[in-house]
């Protein structure tokens, strides 16, 4: 069957349920409520993506599949839709749907876990017309379950979860977003996004110039070894971003009279050029901050806020918001705090007020977590916040989830990280909810820091995809976290000279790194590692050169196969 066009599918879904409900209005039904990858930026209306299109009629979610607990299920390559039902995340869920629904619809486990129901279409037929037959029957057949059995269905447990109907402020919220992107025009580049930057006499930097950044740059990244000036270069990018170098302490703040010179790109067109000197004085108070958001990490994230609070005496802990207004200070200052979610979330702050006012900010904050540590699949807020998690094979660990002090170090840095973020972000466009919509610049000094090779290749995957209109500047020493950057990425290497002081190479230009493993990314002039063979190899035998570890034991099996046959030819 031919490929189809996918955002042209999802405008006759859009416009055929529309017409429904033109006729009956209390009809809902759901959109996607966030631009994340850009996808309502490209006409994708509904959940899914190139191979299905999944549209909800209710509310309540299969947090650990990240799915509707009901849902219809369009597959274009085969003209066929599914009912689809999973409530893997609650078993109360998953008895209700064994109960009133798997012999009515003949429903067949699948593979993953869910229960389903094939509506056949022939491939000549209106696939619109099968959905028509659903809306007319099995849908009020599912409408009459729910709404006779309410008891049921509006349990105790799981109360921000529950199987019922759409909300006509939620579904209208939804749908005017839907609307607005149908009449905007996409753009490839990012709102706003650093073009160049001119440093002198900062630091150990005698002069150093940074240009041609594309506008479509989501990523920038720095590479060097210990000492050679990454953290230097981040820093004076902060101090230019912020138009000023107040706040930072005389332990902090850079000697000589530097001039930093700052030419940003906002939609796709180049600013004039601010300067900043090291005499530089702001006529407002507190910061000028040149992009429209900007938060910045150092390269020690453990010092979270809701446990250096419980350590710490009251009175010399930093407020909340000393740390918003300084939203550049943790890449300065080892000691300086992240803001863990919970612990704004359970103060008495203006922002702690607007997080438990604004489900909707909450909701983000906890799906971006989620999002991006795999095996965390659902959050529960309130007096002690506990994060649930299951095994690889999605099995629960652990009973009533676990609290914050007492998840592993990467996933307690992950969570402080994008609460931190997020919150910041939040506090500076406070008419956003929706990450994908938030824009700005975001520094990050040491992006590999506590992660798993894994995460530190997702991380930068799912940061891309959640904030779109965000800018990344980071420095790494793992060559992982490039395997997971979009091609237009400048990576430059940074070095230091007793003459030059601190220099740059842009190395994405001589090196292909889009196209080769990390092996050779190691060896490449972006981390220069010569050598990397272990130290513990014995030189009687011959080194591994396969790419992936499974070459190594498919190849080991074959040649146990091959000596097999060769001892039976010699017999």
């Amino acid at each position: 069957m031919a490929v189809k066009n996918i955002p042209q599918i999802h405008e006759q879904i859009l416009n055929f349920l529309l017409k429904w409900r033109k006729r009956n209005p209390e009809f809902t039904f759901t959109l996607r409520k966030s631009d994340i990858s850009k996808r309502l930026s490209n006409g994708y209306w509904f959940h899914g993506n190139d191979d299905y299109i999944a549209i909800s009629f209710w509310t309540g979610m299969d947090w650990q599949s990240k799915v509707p607990n009901i849902s219809l299920v369009y597959i274009p390559s085969t003209n066929n839709w599914y009912v689809q039902f999973s409530a893997k995340d609650s078993p109360e869920k998953e008895q209700l749907i064994l109960l009133y629904f798997i012999e009515y619809f003949k429903l067949q486990e699948t593979s993953r876990g869910f229960y389903s129901k094939l509506y056949s279409t022939n491939e000549s037929q209106d696939f619109l017309n099968t959905l028509n037959k659903f809306l007319l029957n099995d849908k009020i057949f599912i409408d009459n379950i729910i709404v006779n059995n309410k008891k049921s269905f509006n349990t105790k447990q799981n109360t921000k979860n529950r199987i019922g109907f759409i909300l006509e402020e939620d579904f209208a919220k939804n749908l005017s977003k839907t609307l607005k992107y149908q009449k905007k025009k996409t753009s490839e580049n990012i709102p706003i996004g650093l073009f160049e930057i001119e440093i002198e006499n900062y630091g150990l930097i005698k002069k150093l110039i940074i240009n041609e950044i594309p506008a479509n740059a989501q990523w920038i990244f720095f590479t060097g070894e210990n000492g050679s000036g990454k953290t230097t270069i981040l820093k004076a990018l902060a101090t230019a971003l912020t138009n000023s170098t107040l706040g930072l302490g005389p332990k902090t703040s850079m000697s000589g009279d530097f001039s930093i010179g700052l030419t940003l790109q906002k939609n796709g067109k180049k600013t004039q050029k601010h300067r900043i000197k090291k005499n530089t004085t702001s006529t407002k108070k507190g910061l000028e901050i040149l992009s429209k958001g900007l938060v910045c990490f150092g390269p020690v994230r453990l010092n979270i806020q809701d446990q250096v609070f419980s350590v710490v005496n009251k009175s010399k802990t930093k407020t909340l918001l000393d740390i918003f207004n300084r939203p550049h200070i943790q890449l300065f200052s080892t000691i300086s705090l992240l803001i863990d979610i919970g612990y704004v979330y359970n103060r008495n702050y203006e922002i702690s007020k607007e997080l438990k006012n604004n489900k909707e900010k909450l909701k983000f904050i906890m799906e971006t977590i989620t999002s991006i540590c795999d095996s965390i699949v659902d959050i529960h807020f309130g007096n002690g916040i506990r994060y649930f998690e299951v095994d690889k094979s999605q099995k629960p660990i652990g009973n009533g989830g676990t609290p914050f002090h007492q998840l592993a170090s990467g996933y307690k840095s992950i969570i402080a990280m994008i609460s931190h973020m997020m919150l910041h972000l939040y506090y500076q466009q406070p008419e956003i909810d929706d990450p994908s919509a938030l824009e700005g610049i975001v520094i990050i000094d040491e992006i590999d820091l506590h992660f798993h090779p894994k995460m530190q290749r997702d991380l930068v995957i799912k940061l891309s995809e959640i904030f779109p209109r965000i800018q990344f500047i980071a420095s790494t020493h793992s060559p992982i976290p490039l395997l997971g950057v979009p091609a237009s990425t400048p990576i430059f290497t940074s070095k230091i000279d007793s003459e030059m002081g601190i220099y740059i190479e842009r190395m994405d230009r001589k090196v292909m790194f889009s196209d080769i493993l990390p092996n050779a990314i190691l060896t490449s002039p972006i981390f220069d590692l010569e050598e990397i063979i272990p130290l513990s190899h014995n030189n009687k035998k011959l080194i591994r050169t396969e790419d992936t570890f499974k070459e190594i034991l498919e190849n080991d099996k074959t040649r146990i196969e091959l000596k097999k046959i060769a001892r039976k030819l010699r017999k």
